[in-house]
């Protein structure tokens, strides 16, 4: 069986000449004390340009005292669901502080389409070896879903923590294990 390989060239396309959208905020989870997981409800008009492939990333824009500030963070679903990013708190942050600990659903939000290219095919049956650590986990969770979605697909994931509390998307990981059993 032959090792699946991630994409990782350039985007090819100014990330500042991307258009914002502004979309509204559909659910808020926490995950632990310091992070979140953020579904956001694209309208249908932009559906087609908020389509994404597994390991893609959204970047956001807020202004804060009158300064543009933008963030970039990986989509944690798998393809064909809603974008849903997950952030942690950076200590001090502005713009993860917010997102943490002051943004809830029906909230609007300035978000760019998807973009980047680390990314993996869901359609190829293959064997993935998928190594993250802390907030990292966001693009390979993503991947490990879409790609599971094959049936002759199989991962590996090594996913490191500081400590259990920090653990992000502890059960969806361990639904993706039951789910797919020893693949």
């Amino acid at each position: 069986m032959s090792t699946a390989e991630l994409s990782v060239s350039g985007t090819g396309r100014s990330m500042r000449n991307r258009p914002f959208r502004t979309v509204k905020v559909a659910e808020v989870q926490p995950l632990c004390d310091d992070a979140v997981a953020i579904t956001l409800a694209v309208p249908d008009e932009h559906a087609a340009e908020f389509a994404f492939a597994p390991g893609q990333s959204l970047t956001l824009r807020r202004t804060i005292g009158g300064v543009e500030q933008r963030r970039t963070y990986s989509i944690c679903s798998p393809a064909g669901a809603p974008p849903r990013i997950g952030v942690r708190e950076v200590p001090g942050g502005a713009v993860s502080g917010w997102l943490v600990h002051r943004l809830r659903a029906g909230d609007d939000i300035d978000v760019q389409p998807p973009s980047g290219t680390f990314t993996a095919d869901p359609q190829i049956a293959a064997r993935h070896v998928l190594v993250a650590a802390g907030s990292g986990i966001t693009p390979v969770l993503s991947i490990a879903a879409s790609v599971l979605t094959h049936p002759d697909a199989r991962v590996t994931l090594l996913y490191g923590n500081r400590r259990a509390s920090t653990v992000m998307f502890a059960d969806e990981l361990a639904d993706l294990k039951d789910t797919h059993g020893p693949r």
